[in-house]
């Protein structure tokens, strides 16, 4: 994989909630994966919960384009304009 990528990937295993023994696996640029100072039970409450329980030290990269873009919708919204279905 790496080598067709053209870069180091890793497989990250996404696991769904409530059942974390489930899931999908997708392949990243390395340098898009960052480790997190977790324990597998902090991991696994988080899954379960669907992140209602999350370490009070999880990173948040605020600098994240997508996000930023959503916060810069979510500030222009009116409040009273609903979306439709």
């Amino acid at each position: 994989i790496d080598e067709i990528a053209g870069n180091a990937v890793v497989s990250v295993f996404i696991p769904t909630s409530p059942t974390p023994f489930t899931g999908f696996t997708i392949n990243l640029p390395k340098s898009k994966v960052f480790e997190l100072s977790m324990t597998i039970e902090e991991a696994l409450r988080f899954v379960i919960t669907a992140g209602v329980l999350a370490p009070g030290d999880m990173p948040q990269d605020k600098s994240d384009p997508a996000l930023e873009a959503l916060a810069r919708q979510a500030e222009q919204r009116n409040p009273n304009d609903r979306d439709e279905i």
